[in-house]
């Protein structure tokens, strides 16, 4: 894991050095749920034959999944700032 952020870094230019990397575990929280993961999982590992209700039920969860990881930056960002 370190080589791969070593030679991230070594691509960014000076106006990026400044860029902070958190690296979390994948884990249920109040963001995104255990029934809400396991059934994205569910789904994906079924993603080759999904109905289009799947497909849409899909595509929702992993746009709840990405609304969740902002949600939780913007929980340690104002946890940090205080």
């Amino acid at each position: 894991m370190g080589e791969a952020l070593d030679a991230l870094t070594a691509q960014l230019d000076d106006s990026e050095a400044g860029i902070l990397i958190l690296i979390q575990k994948r884990a249920p929280d109040r963001f995104f749920t255990a029934a809400q993961h396991e059934r994205m999982e569910e789904l994906r590992e079924r993603r080759n034959t999904l109905t289009p209700e799947e497909q849409t039920e899909l595509e929702d969860l992993v746009n709840a999944e990405l609304d969740a990881t902002v949600k939780r930056a913007d929980a340690l960002m104002r946890q940090i700032g205080t």
